[in-house]
């Protein structure tokens, strides 16, 4: 009698899959799990014995609100100790480490300095950590140990101690709601954009630490949290000074202007303490302003100063584009009026203007 020997569909199926899984080329395995969610990167380990530590090489390790759910809806809780683990068993670099702590969760110091200790041998190129919780997470003077980053965002977080070493490759600097921030201003010498707020913040502010920053075109600021030393925590900066700030900044393109919360005087008209003349500007500090091509104006009211500040940057700027004007205040009394928006308008449409091209935009 003939023995034959029979594969059902389903297991020359099954076959046929892990093969395809196991033969696949190490750069496009990378490639699939840097697309997935952290957890199921992970999860591909039970796929077979050889993707058991596939995941280890992930070139982005993300913990954000995906993994943090799934953690606490499989778990119960975050332990710290999860994301050590995945730390720890990490091997080769990573261009981008996410770290995105949910409101409800508080990670104790001695978590955040094993992390930063395990991550300052993986040439991270970039690196996000969001605390949403209302106490500010301390962040090791490690961190200023990674030279490899070019772009960095921060929010809700404090530095203690002196900084070691620096940013010789930064690039793109974002610090929210960040004390201590001017620690790392003059550590990086390659900064192109800059972004700062911190509209509560106590911080003292010298323009001097902007002279470093000779390669910065975006800069955005909360004016609510600039002040000189001599004034009252509720004293703006006076417009002048702004002025002083871009002359520090030779590539400057894009100035954007958070006026959100900037005190304003009891008249309720005045965002600075005083106007800027035409004959200060004049005064030696308006080489720079003609590099600006951008300016972003955000809650700008119709005072006499603001118009004072866009008039001086219509005079000076030879290359300004566009000067866009967000979230105008158009209310009064509680109410939006319309009529704001054309009578301010129609003040910006009489002044002169250094360059042809510059135009004036209102957005929402």
């Amino acid at each position: 009698m003939k023995s034959t020997s029979s594969v059902s569909p389903c297991e020359a199926s099954k076959s046929a899959t892990e093969d395809v899984i196991n033969t696949m080329p190490s750069n496009v395995v990378s490639f699939i799990l840097d697309f997935l969610p952290l957890q199921d990167a992970v999860r591909t380990s039970i796929l077979s014995k050889n993707w058991r530590y596939k995941w280890t090489t992930i070139n982005q390790v993300v913990f954000g609100n995906d993994f943090f759910e799934y953690i606490m809806r499989t778990k119960g809780d975050v332990d710290g100790r999860i994301i050590t683990r995945v730390l720890v068993y990490h091997e080769g670099s990573i261009t981008k480490f996410v770290l995105d702590i949910p409101r409800h969760k508080r990670f104790d110091d001695d978590d955040i300095y094993l992390w930063a200790k395990l991550l300052s041998t993986k040439s991270v190129k970039e690196m996000i950590i969001v605390n949403k919780n209302i106490t500010p997470i301390v962040l090791p003077t490690r961190l200023f140990s990674f030279v490899d980053l070019k772009h960095l965002k921060l929010c809700c977080c404090c530095f203690h101690g002196a900084s070691l070493g620096g940013f010789p490759k930064l690039l793109s600097l974002d610090l929210e709601w960040v004390n201590s921030w001017e620690l790392i201003i003059g550590l990086c010498p390659l900064l192109e954009v800059l972004q700062i707020y911190h509209p509560l913040a106590m911080t003292k502010m010298k323009l001097d630490d902007f002279a470093k920053l000779k390669n910065l075109k975006r800069l955005f600021l909360s004016l609510s949290m600039l002040y000189h030393h001599h004034h009252h925590h509720d004293a703006a900066i006076p417009s002048l000074d702004i002025f002083k700030l871009v002359a520090f900044l030779p590539k400057l393109h894009r100035l954007t202007l958070d006026l959100q919360k900037c005190s304003r005087a009891i008249d309720k008209d005045r965002v600075f303490p005083s106007p800027v003349t035409h004959g200060q500007v004049k005064a030696g500090i308006t080489g720079y302003l003609q590099q600006l091509r951008n300016v972003d104006l955000v809650f700008t009211k119709d005072s006499q100063v603001e118009l004072s500040f866009i008039k001086c940057l219509l005079d000076n700027c030879c290359l300004l584009q566009l000067i866009t004007i967000a979230n105008y205040d158009s209310t009064r009394y509680g109410t939006v009026n319309r009529g704001c928006y054309f009578d301010f308008a129609a003040k910006l449409l009489m002044l002169s203007r250094a360059s042809p091209e510059a135009k004036i935009l209102f957005r929402p």
